[in-house]
């Protein structure tokens, strides 16, 4: 009865997790310090901040300015990246209110009110803090600190007590608060700001994201040129979501860049940004060659209405090699050749599903699912896919199944012998577990999209009042009792005892574990005296960690012996699995077996010298141990 036990039924429904989302917080330094020209600078970069989010997948997220000097005010309302789009004129519009304090400045009087100008970075984390308070759980707040100075919250000295103590208020009462609502912090010099000013806010951020392998870049300093932090902003962006932000490109005279278009891409969205300044070309050519023109530009709408905003709008592009170049024709332009472009690509992948119908029995046999390009003829899916996780429930029934593809692997069987009762109109719901999505580093855009299931009806089978039909009948009847189906499975658990007798336990010794070719390997000692013992593998910031686990541990290591005879049964286990597995050698000494996980890690298990039970065995079987 165990083997019959694949079927998994539950009254509790395991709702599909929603995709996390962002929430950007611009936090924008105006203090005395800054001139009229730094602040008009720090507009237009801002303006090009929700670029990085405005892809299918994240322009959901959300965005907010908050200006601050003494104090911290919120000068723009919190809109997703979708909505400033389509609002682009007043978003600009909002961002005049960052504005120098000087008095040469022929716009002060839009200078956002009430801030002073000294400087309280304190401040800004309380707003921003304020703000985040009433996001949904699935908002990731991400804090961006533009800044050109140290703290020095009343104008008496970055090194004054007034200072320190504000500082030491902020450390204590404001950085847990941080760190407990998770708030991902960046943060970015410009102007004369010093390194050792901005890394003292490093500490005030949360731990980095789970999706994130190692810890992200935080503190990026001054490079002088406003327009540099563009580029490190785009940085940022990338590791915080884990390479889904839109990629920025910085284009320079005579210097060309190459871009590979997958063929999973379904539209290729191209934007450069000539920066406002004219006597600037650039091109960009497909894989053959041609040049992209007029009749791919899009300019009604967003930044794309810009003059010196160049957008184009390609439809399952070629695949390919695709080539993005500027050229200077004006002396005009010399003193900004440095033009960025942004390239967004919009690609989806979706499940088809066929079940088998077994009617006699009212279920099925089995029911297929493959994941599938969107786009025909696309061959890119398995380079994409590192693995998926779904929910497959059977709607009305309470029958689920978690299933989970693997690059290697984009094909399940799920659902196996099941019997439901006669039914209309069953289909199945497929919800897809976000957390569970790995897609490999050049493919984070790609996106998952449901199609309608197939409808199945379960319906007694028609059947006539003849003689001959009612004997039939009585006679399905009869057998309908799966008397074979229960002989198999005796016959099977026999085979099974037999050949678990025959398998013996492993031998005590030593799993290592660690760095290819490292000379110092972590090691745990093996008892021996059970034929399977399972461990955890863990992938760290500094390398592995294996640690005792059982058989369902996540990412899963199983030490087994061989049987000499027999079969196996499928494996539905949805984690990764790495198996060292052995045969004894009856005449000669065991060096030991290893194998690679994740690449660059060793792990191998090296028997006891000692241990000469295997003796005791007088099969000449003549195999090695092996893995």
């Amino acid at each position: 009865m165990l083997v019959l036990g694949i079927v998994f039924v539950s009254q509790n429904f395991v709702l599909a997790e929603e995709t996390e989302l962002l929430h950007l917080v611009v936090l924008a330094d105006i203090s005395g310090s800054l001139n009229t020209d730094d602040t008009e600078n720090l507009q237009r970069l801002i303006q090009r901040i929700p670029r990085f989010l405005d892809n299918e997948k994240l322009k959901q997220s959300k965005l907010t300015i908050i200006a601050f000097a003494s104090e911290a005010v919120q000068i723009c309302d919190t809109s997703s990246i979708l909505d400033l789009e389509n609002n682009i004129e007043s978003y600009n519009n909002c961002l005049e209110q960052i504005q120098a304090s000087k008095r040469n400045n022929p716009n002060i009087e839009k200078r956002a009110s009430g801030i002073g100008i000294d400087t309280n970075q304190i401040k800004a984390f309380e707003k921003g803090l304020e703000v985040i308070s009433i996001d949904p759980e699935n908002y990731i707040p991400v804090f961006l600190l533009l800044t050109d100075g140290a703290l020095d919250p009343v104008g008496t000295g970055p090194n004054s007590n007034d200072s320190i103590n504000e500082f030491d208020r902020g450390f204590f009462d404001v950085r847990p608060e941080m760190q407990e609502q998770n708030v991902q912090l960046f943060v970015f010099g410009f102007g004369d700001a010093k390194l050792e000013d901005l890394t003292k806010w490093s500490e005030f951020s949360a731990q980095r994201r789970a999706c994130q392998e190692v810890a992200p870049e935080r503190i990026y300093p001054s490079e002088g040129d406003i327009f540099s932090l563009l580029i490190r902003i785009n940085t940022a962006m990338n590791q915080v979501t884990c390479g889904e932000a839109t990629a920025l490109i910085t284009l320079e005279p005579g210097e060309p860049k190459e871009y590979y278009i997958s063929d999973l891409v379904e539209k290729l969205n191209i934007k450069i940004d000539l920066k406002g300044t004219t006597g600037i070309d650039a091109e960009v050519k497909n894989p053959s060659g041609n040049i992209i023109g007029q009749e791919f530009e899009i300019n009604t709408s967003g930044e794309c209405s810009d003059i010196y905003i160049v957008c184009y709008e390609i439809l399952n592009p070629d695949p390919g090699v695709w080539t993005l170049s500027s050229s200077v024709f004006s002396s005009e332009a010399q003193s900004a050749s440095i033009i960025v472009a942004d390239i967004t690509l919009y690609g989806t992948f979706t499940i088809i599903s066929e079940c088998e119908v077994n009617t006699l029995r009212d279920g099925f046999e089995n029911c297929n699912f493959d994941l599938v390009p969107s786009r025909p003829g696309a061959k890119d899916l398995n380079e994409a896919i590192d693995s998926a996780s779904f929910d497959f429930v059977f709607n009305n029934v309470n029958f689920q199944e978690r299933g989970t593809f693997f690059k290697d692997s984009l094909s399940l069987q799920l659902f196996r012998s099941i019997t439901v009762g006669k039914a209309n109109n069953l289909s199945i719901q497929i919800n897809p577990i976000y957390s569970d999505f790995q897609f490999s580093d050049n493919y984070k855009w790609l996106q998952f999209v449901s199609t309608p299931s197939p409808s199945y009806n379960l319906e007694p089978l028609n059947t006539t009042t003849t003689t001959i039909q009612e004997e039939t009948e009585i006679l399905e009847e009869e057998t309908s009792f799966p008397w074979l189906l229960i002989g198999l499975i005796l016959l099977v658990a026999s085979i099974l005892a037999y050949l678990s007798m025959q398998k013996r336990d492993l031998p005590p010794g030593s799993l290592n574990y660690g760095l290819v070719n490292s000379s110092n390997l972590s090691n745990i000692v093996i008892y021996g005296s059970t034929v399977k013992e399972f461990f955890d593998v863990a992938k760290q910031e500094t390398g592995i960690e294996i640690s005792e686990g059982d058989k369902d541990s996540v990412n899963l290591l199983i030490l087994e012996s061989i049987e000499r005879k027999g079969f196996r049964f499928w494996d539905s286990r949805p984690a990764k699995q790495f198996q060292l597995k052995f045969e004894d050698l009856l005449e000669k000494s065991v060096d030991g077996v290893e194998i690679i996980i994740y690449d660059d890690y060793i792990v191998s298990f090296i028997p006891d010298e000692t241990f000469d039970d295997y003796e005791n065995f007088i099969e000449d079987d003549g195999d090695d141990f092996k893995f």
